[in-house]
């Protein structure tokens, strides 16, 4: 099998200028040491990836890259010119793709980018 190999930003860190409120009508910040222990607990416990929340369709892929970005921050150009930035302290994963149908759909767009499942505690700020 060929290698799909995907790396991208999981979870930004800081509160992106750019976002006024995320697709959940929420705009959820971390504190960067509480970025870091998650990315850690992912890694240690849940390295797994289903499609789209659905718990039921995963082994499509296998994570095998989870860090906080230390480096400077990078612009990345995908074969369809969409740019991908990755600034220092952003949580990223990397992860080998297993099913072909998947690695289609995101070489065509359909799926663009990680989405992290879990839960905190809300705080205003």
């Amino acid at each position: 099998m060929t290698d799909y190999f995907i790396f991208g930003v999981a979870y930004p860190a800081g509160l992106q200028a750019d976002v006024q409120t995320g697709a959940d009508g929420f705009t959820d910040v971390f504190e960067n040491s509480e970025l870091e222990q998650a990315c850690w607990y992912f890694g240690k416990n849940h390295p797994q990836i289903n499609l789209n929340h659905n718990d039921e369709v995963v082994g499509i892929a296998d994570v095998v890259e989870n860090c906080i970005w230390r480096g400077e921050p990078k612009e990345f150009e995908n074969k369809n010119g969409l740019v991908s930035k990755i600034n220092t302290g952003d949580w990223c994963v990397g992860a080998q793709i297993k099913d072909l149908a998947i690695w289609e759909m995101i070489q065509n767009g359909e799926i663009n980018g990680w989405s992290i499942q879990g839960s905190a505690k809300r705080v205003e700020i």
